[in-house]
């Protein structure tokens, strides 16, 4: 169970970063 949790925390932050690496990109883009 704690295996799981943890797992699923590191994709969630993971998908995180991925949409924060985007707002940026954006940003500097226009």
């Amino acid at each position: 169970m704690s295996q799981f949790s943890c797992f699923s925390w590191s994709v969630y932050l993971h998908e995180f970063v991925v949409i924060y690496g985007w707002i940026s990109v954006l940003e500097f883009k226009y």
